[in-house]
């Protein structure tokens, strides 16, 4: 029975509920008719008003959420407001003439000051935020549909992506050339961001590209999709598009298409170029305007896809004439108002007959696609059962997290191979042509143009010493010039066909060179030939294997053997030398789909490496070729690898990252049921993955320092990655109790640098000081709680401490050290701070912030404060102290004991002087603003986990070294926001301190290591 009624009342439903949805559809339909005739009443045959601004162009205009005022910009008129009504500039804001874009809520104008944006509040023009980092000039900005981040573009092809909230930049790339366009994309000028399909349009004179901003904001690799339009328009929803390509200079060939791939009109060719695009409210007309002034109206009510409409061109509903090129368009909120950017530097303003829709049309928009990102792969974890790796090798895998791309270049006509001379200084890059570019690392200029005399060139290496370049081109000549004057040492062919692979001997003075033609051959620094090997030959100067391919050569370390590796999956080796013979022997990994990509001694070692395209690679102790003591790892789309002579790094490159692996090969020793002993194989370490941005990644080579990488493509991209030298430690120093070691030493808590040595506070209250050594010089006993802060200026005579009971104690550093209690107390090492002339110190009093004379120790002024103290600071001249409550910061003048200024930093956890400036650490940011009105306001990322550095932060000078993680810590420079050192160790860092160039770090048990950080 309930059964019936269920089933009788879902019947009642759907009849109530079909009438229902088809009276919806008709007054939907008869919207979309009231819509559409209220866009035709548009065209009344007279601008409705026309307002002059400028002598040159105007670019663009765009309403503001009151309907009653444009944004405006031109090729001589800075961003500014206007009043629709009369004309008149309300509000200026400065920045570049042209460039401009209004968040979506109409609150936020952004504007571009060379190669930084700044957001201004479009009520007043006041400063809100300052965006850096853009690298080079902007040309052109707009904010994703969403406000909460903008975009870009600058005159030399690049785009930066900056999250609104917090001023950071979130991702950085460059449009890449495709290989069918004869130039490199110059100026972006113009940016596309549809609400529904969360990707990014970048224009270029003409090209351009479309790249997921989704995966671009979670720091990922995105493919650029090419884009040949120069202007391309959105449907308020983002569901419609306009693109526009030109064909000359006098017509344009354009299209309308439904993004959801449901509609899609042909493409047509409009008599004189388009200039712009905008669309109207509601989903149903996009408006083009048109170099001869013309305005066209177009209907977005498309016919379905199919070969009828192919070459159809969309209704017009509308056509109006502003009698000027027009350069930009605009519909107001409500549909009721199209303003129309002219080239005569006229505004013109175009009013409808009819009332305004009470509801304008929403189609249903699709759900956001949103494109699935695989998860990036996890890294390989190392064996449990695999020995721990040693310091200096863990030192090289970490320092590896912290190589990024320092510049970037393009090679016209791409690449076939590279390579980065020993020291680093120049880059040769081999193209397709029969030449071979010589870059200068640093600038990534051309430095010479090296013609080959025959075909493509195929291969380039530097010799050893970095003293010549040997070149080897597809009809199997080899080239050599000299790097002083560039001349021509030896031309000889080789091989009969193309050269594959090029390698020196560990010598410097004997070179191998595999080859297409199935041949291995061994020749000298002059070009002779000493020596030909093909597969199965132990004999000198024999025939090739024409079905054999040699992709890769190598030598042993000591010299004495020749290996090949080819593309099927074999790889030989010959002994070479007068002394040896001819013998030979070989290996197959299985199979013949693999290609052998690296097969020899690591470069400055005695260890064997082989890798192949199946990701396989496998590091091996000594030469032999079933040796057992080796590291293998595996590497999903491997194209190559490179290790500098005195590094201990092995880079991987795929078709879109990088990974650093650890050379550390273990071996191990173990024994079986039956007592056989057997050598165990282990995991090779893996660093984190690095995204270039490159694909497919075709060249890696790395210096003999192992400090600078050259990556390149074969689309032509080179980058040269770099990294600062991981810091090693100086020594260790011995911060034993007057020189005697405790049975069980107090935990160390604090430390200080003094003028020449060091104080450290432990946690049964003892301070203890010492050189710069670490030889002891005496023991401090400041009380029986935990020493929770220590202070030191240069040149001072006094030490001050706190303890975990509030009490602060001062101790005289010359003569005999005097120890006395100061009567002013704190909560926290926070809530004291010296004066820079070591004379004062500030703390907490009953509603005032109090100032002591250390020496006389008494309260000498009382800054009038009610709130809490969570932090004080003075600046360096003494005069000015800072107080924090929470996020207020208010500056006090110690002279007048008046207020100076304030400001307000949101999650602000250490705050400092730098100059008239203040300093905050708020979360993961680094922020520095002025404490007086209308200061601007710069952030750095610092790049580090929130947790790991909370508290952990030391300024020293224009530096700043903060806490990255336990055993991490990171210089930053303050101004620029670059990372200038990093010091990694094996122990968690209770503390550190700043010596100079130099940094000392404590563990909680008491070790100390000092570190000079490089320059």
């Amino acid at each position: 029975m309930k059964r019936v009624i269920g089933v009788t009342a879902l019947l009642a439903l759907l009849c109530a509920w079909v009438p229902a949805t088809a009276q919806e559809g008709r007054a939907a339909t008869e919207l979309e008719t009231q819509w559409e005739e209220f866009l035709r009443t548009l065209t009344i045959g007279k601008v409705g008003r026309e307002h002059t601004l400028a002598k040159g162009a105007l670019t663009s205009a765009v309403f503001l959420s009151d309907g009653k005022s444009l944004l405006v910009t031109g090729t001589d008129l800075a961003p500014c407001v206007v009043d629709a009504d009369s004309g008149a500039v309300l509000r200026a804001f400065g920045g570049k003439a042209g460039v401009a874009a209004l968040s979506p809520d109409g609150a936020t104008v952004a504007i571009a000051e060379q190669a930084t944006a700044v957001l201004k509040k479009s009520e007043d023009a006041g400063l809100v935020r300052m965006l850096d980092a853009a690298g080079a000039e902007l040309s052109c900005l707009a904010f994703t549909p969403d406000g909460k981040h903008l975009v870009g573009g600058t005159t030399t092809a690049e785009f930066v992506v900056w999250d609104v909230a917090t001023g950071t930049a979130k991702h950085k790339g460059k449009l890449s050339t495709r290989a069918d366009e004869d130039t490199a994309p110059g100026e972006i000028t113009g940016i596309a961001v549809p609400a529904t399909q969360w990707t990014l349009d970048l224009l270029a004179k003409g090209v351009g590209a479309s790249l997921s901003l989704e995966t671009l904001l979670d720091g990922k690799v995105t493919p650029q999709n090419p884009l040949r339009a120069s202007i391309v328009g959105y449907s308020t929803s983002g569901r419609y598009c306009l693109s526009v390509v030109p064909m000359n200079a006098e017509r344009s060939m354009a299209s309308v298409s439904d993004l959801s791939g449901e509609y899609v009109t042909g493409m047509w060719l409009a008599d004189v170029a388009i200039h712009a695009v905008a669309a109207a409210p509601g989903d149903l007309a996009l408006a083009a305007g048109y170099a001869g002034g013309k305005v066209e109206i177009i209907s977005l009510r498309l016919p379905k896809a199919g070969k009828e409409v192919l070459g159809a061109k969309p209704a017009v509903v509308a056509t109006l004439d502003c009698g000027a090129p027009v350069r930009g368009l605009a519909f107001s909120a409500d549909g009721a108002q199209l303003a129309a950017a002219c080239g005569d530097g006229k505004l013109r303003l175009l009013r409808s007959e009819r009332p305004v829709p009470e509801a304008l049309p929403r189609p249903a928009v699709p759900a956001r696609k949103v494109v699935p990102t695989p998860a990036p792969r996890p890294a390989p974890r190392p064996n449990p059962q695999d020995p721990p790796l040693p310091p200096e090798f863990k030192r090289w895998l970490d320092f590896a997290g912290g190589f990024s791309v320092k510049r970037t270049a393009f090679v016209q006509g791409g690449l076939a191979h590279a390579d980065l001379s020993p020291e680093g200084a120049l880059i040769a890059a081999a193209g397709p042509g029969a030449a071979v570019t010589v870059l200068d690392a640093a600038s990534l200029q051309s430095v010479a143009v090296l013609p080959q005399p025959a075909a493509d060139t195929t291969c380039v290496i530097w010799a050893p010493d970095g003293q010549m370049l040997v070149a080897g081109d597809a009809s199997g000549t080899l080239t050599a010039w000299g790097r002083d004057a560039w001349d021509v040492k030896f031309s000889q062919a080789a091989h009969t066909k193309a050269v594959r692979s090029l390698a020196w001997a560990p010598d410097g003075r004997h070179l191998a060179s595999g080859g297409a033609d199935g041949t291995v051959k061994v020749h000298d620094a002059a070009g002779m030939q000493k020596q030909s090997y093909s597969p199965g030959s132990h004999a000198r100067n024999n025939d090739g294997d024409t079905e054999t391919v040699f992709t890769c050569v190598g030598w042993s370390a000591d010299g004495r053997m020749v290996h090949g590796g080819t593309s099927r999956s074999s790889s030989y080796g010959w002994s070479f030398g007068e002394q040896r013979g001819g013998g030979s022997s070989s290996t197959s990994w299985g199979g013949n789909a693999r290609t052998i990509l690296f097969v020899g001694a690591m470069p400055g070692s005695a260890k064997r490496l082989d890798a192949d395209s199946t990701g396989s690679i496998r590091i091996t102790e000594g030469d032999g070729w079933e040796s057992g003591g080796s590291s293998s790892a595996t590497v999903r789309g491997l194209t190559a690898v490179a290790c500098g002579r005195r590094s201990l790094l092995l880079w991987t490159a795929t078709q879109t990252s990088l990974q650093a692996f650890s050379t550390h090969v273990p071996v191990t020793t173990q024994e079986d049921e039956n007592g056989r002993r057997f050598t165990r194989s282990h995991s090779l370490r893996p660093g984190p993955v690095q995204p270039t941005g490159l694909s497919p990644i075709c060249a890696l080579s790395q210096s003999d320092d192992g400090l600078l990488l050259l990556v390149a493509a074969a689309t032509g991209e080179i980058q040269v990655w770099s990294g600062d030298a991981p810091p090693q430690p100086l020594g260790e120093i011995d911060a034993a109790l007057d020189g005697v070691v405790p049975a069980a030493p107090p935990r160390l808590q604090i430390l200080v640098a003094l003028g020449d040595g060091l104080a450290a506070g432990y946690a049964d209250g003892t301070i203890r000081l010492m050189d710069e050594s670490g030889r002891p010089r005496r023991t401090l006993v400041a009380g029986t709680s935990a020493i929770t802060g220590l202070w030191y200026q240069a040149g001072g005579r006094f030490l001050l401490s706190l303890d975990a009971d509030g009490e602060v104690w001062r101790f005289a550093l010359e003569g005999d050290h005097v120890k006395r209690r100061l009567k002013c107390q704190a909560r926290g090492p926070e809530q004291l701070a010296l004066s820079h002339d070591g004379g004062l110190c500030a703390a907490p009093g009953k509603d005032a912030v109090e100032l002591w004379d250390i020496a006389e120790n008494k309260s000498v002024a009382a800054l009038a404060w009610t709130g809490a103290v969570h932090e004080l600071a003075f600046s360096a001249d003494s005069r000015f102290l800072a107080v924090r409550d929470g996020a207020d910061v208010t500056v006090f003048d110690c002279r007048s004991m008046l207020k100076a200024g304030s400001t307000r930093f949101e999650g602000c956890t250490r705050l400092w002087f730098a100059g008239e400036e203040l300093v905050a650490v708020c979360g993961t940011d680094l922020h520095r603003q002025g404490w007086k009105a209308g200061a601007a306001r710069t952030t750095v990322s610092l790049e580090a986990d929130r947790a790991a550095h909370a508290g952990r932060v030391q300024p020293a000078g224009d530096r700043v070294l903060f806490a990255a993680g336990p055993r991490e810590i990171r210089e930053l420079d303050a101004s620029t926001g670059r990372i200038t050192a990093r010091v990694t160790g094996t122990d968690d860092f209770a503390a550190w301190a700043v010596l100079g160039q130099r940094v000392v770090t404590a563990s909680a048990s008491g070790r100390m290591l000092l570190w000079k950080l490089p320059r």
